[in-house]
């Protein structure tokens, strides 16, 4: 386990408060926290700290926290940091808050129950560019949450005769994760990418961690602490575009973009002509998807299937049945979508079942007790290429009194996805 075990603060779980009084707008009060709650789950994002200054060491800071409630995955995130490069410069500077009102413009937090935003008005007191930065964190299901990023970047109206120059930049997210709170033995598994970094760890074998970014210009993986410390090294050397698969060892991960912030370039957004946007999220259990995920249940059965779940890709899903065979064994059918088969086509007696899995994929044991009820948890699903596919559920169980013999379920459909996010605090 690693040395800075010793240095990690503890977790804090408070009430964000933003200070607003003052002749001049007033620096951040940490720490944030926003949260989440779904199917008994609570995902919460916290960001303790910023550095106070543009360029320091923070490889053995935690600054953050991240998670979900269940038992692997309570605080999944060590540290979190974001820099920036402006017009070329030799060296990242760190997004930071040295706590003097009035400091790059008046650095002013707000923030809603599930999100805060962050501006710097003026970064780095360059006269250059503002700053947005909103997290939104977002449940997924019983044992999934993720909080996405969005950032925004404007040109300051500079004087004549420069205005409309743009302003190149490269922006870095950094993230130190670590599956199950253990600082070692974290693996970025073969199917990561660049743009996905996919962590698991030996003892949670049915959780994942994700770090997600949307189509980042270059990444790096590498072990504690030598990406952190390579990052603030003047002058930076650049990301490496490597090294995945990774580990087992202590994980942290980086991705960054370029572009022109300004009238003559950068991501043309309604009403925001030359701003710069990127977006990237951190997800337990709740892969990035551009699909929102869907549940609905239809048909008719003497029993009923049901869950609490959002369909969140890499969430579990809970299935209940209702009504079922009571104290018998029953079981769980899934597949993909397929043609119903009414039951009284082969028993006349079965006017109300009608097997709506026809081709299950396979099928999964249930018991029920005198109720006929009967609950299980269908494992989490982390393949990407699950993204935006249905699958169907459907419980049955044998019925040797009735002049029908089979007892169905009516059908549960489940398209994986993940909640598109419409953004927040207006940015």
């Amino acid at each position: 386990m690693s040395s800075r075990l010793s240095r990690r603060a503890p977790i804090f779980v408070l009430p964000v408060v933003v200070l607003l009084t003052g002749v001049a707008p007033a620096q951040i009060q940490f720490p944030l926290t926003i949260s989440d709650s779904c199917a008994g789950n609570t995902g919460t994002f916290t960001l303790r700290s910023l550095p106070s200054a543009p360029s320091v060491s923070f490889s053995a800071i935690g600054n953050a926290d991240f998670g979900a409630s269940g038992s692997c995955a309570p605080d999944i995130l060590y540290a979190h940091y974001p820099l920036i490069r402006m017009q070329n410069d030799p060296a990242n500077t760190l997004f930071y808050d040295s706590g003097v009102p009035g400091d790059q413009g008046g650095i002013v937090a707000s923030f809603s129950p599930d999100s805060f935003t962050i501006h710097w008005p003026d970064v780095d007191n360059r006269g250059l560019i503002s700053a947005t930065w909103c997290a939104q964190v977002r449940c997924c299901g019983s044992n999934g949450t993720f909080v996405e990023h969005t950032w925004t970047f404007d040109m300051i109206p500079p004087p004549p005769p420069f205005k409309g120059l743009p302003v190149p930049i490269e922006f870095f997210a950094y993230s130190d994760i670590d599956m199950a709170g253990v600082f070692g033995g974290n693996e970025a598994d073969s199917d990561s990418t660049g743009d996905r970094h996919r962590i698991v760890h030996a003892s949670c074998p049915d959780e994942m961690a994700e770090f997600w970014g949307e189509s980042p210009w270059d990444w790096e993986v590498a072990a504690w602490p030598n990406l952190a410390d390579s990052l603030v090294a003047n002058p930076f050397a650049g990301l490496a575009n490597a090294t995945l698969p990774f580990g087992p060892a202590d994980y942290t991960g980086c991705m960054s973009w370029r572009g022109d912030v300004g009238l003559g370039g950068g991501l043309k957004l309604p009403g925001k002509g030359g701003t710069l946007q990127i977006r990237y999220s951190i997800s337990v259990n709740c892969l990035q998807c551009d699909v929102d995920p869907v549940v609905a249940n239809s048909g008719v059965g003497s029993a009923s299937i049901q869950t609490a779940s959002l369909g969140s890709l890499g969430s579990p899903i809970d299935l209940d049945v209702l009504n079922g065979q009571p104290s018998a064994p029953g079981t769980i059918l899934f597949g993909l979508p397929s043609a119903p088969i009414p039951l009284s086509l082969v028993f006349p007696a079965c006017t109300t079942e009608t097997l709506y899995v026809s081709a299950p994929l396979s099928t999964i044991p249930v018991a029920t007790d005198g109720t006929g009820a009967g609950s299980l948890e269908f494992p989490g699903l982390f393949g990407t290429f699950l993204c935006g596919m249905t699958l169907d559920f459907q419980y049955g169980a044998l019925d040797f009194v009735a002049p029908c013999p089979l007892v169905l379920s009516d059908l549960l459909s489940v398209t994986f996805g993940r909640a598109q996010l419409s953004g927040c605090m207006g940015y």
